[in-house]
């Protein structure tokens, strides 16, 4: 009788484990201002391509930037940095806030932020092949 008792004990442990790594779905719903992305698809993807190329210069030439900024009267580089953001979105003509929250909206529908990155990278290599062309 007690190694019944141990047996079920087991198989009861067992079902109770199982069923609770079935845990039930969580759906997240959409709030209603993420309906639609605030800024134009083809818009952010020229944003995001020169975010990436910004990004690129800082990253390569910030020993120059540094300098640049010194020569102009900006000593804080975080503020030469936001700057230099900002004069890319002034660029677009799209505003930070529009930006994030478009980002938001592209965190509830991350099959479209997929191709709008898939057309990013195909601008990114596009200039490269151009630049590789010349040397």
């Amino acid at each position: 009788m007690r190694k019944f008792t141990v047996r079920l004990f087991y198989v009861l442990f067992v079902i109770v484990f199982l069923e609770s790594c079935n845990a039930p779905t969580v759906r997240i719903d959409v709030p209603e201002d993420m309906k639609k992305p605030y800024i134009s698809e083809d818009t952010l993807v020229s944003l995001l391509v020169d975010i990436h190329l910004a990004d690129g210069y800082l990253a390569s030439n910030q020993k120059e930037f540094i300098n640049h900024l010194k020569k102009i009267g900006i000593y804080k580089k975080e503020e030469g940095i936001k700057d230099f953001y900002a004069s890319v979105f002034k660029k677009h003509g799209v505003k930070n806030p529009d930006f994030y929250k478009t980002l938001e909206y592209y965190s509830f529908h991350q099959d479209e932020l997929l191709k709008i990155y898939e057309r990013v990278l195909d601008s990114l290599n596009i200039k490269k092949d151009s630049i590789d062309v010349l040397h």
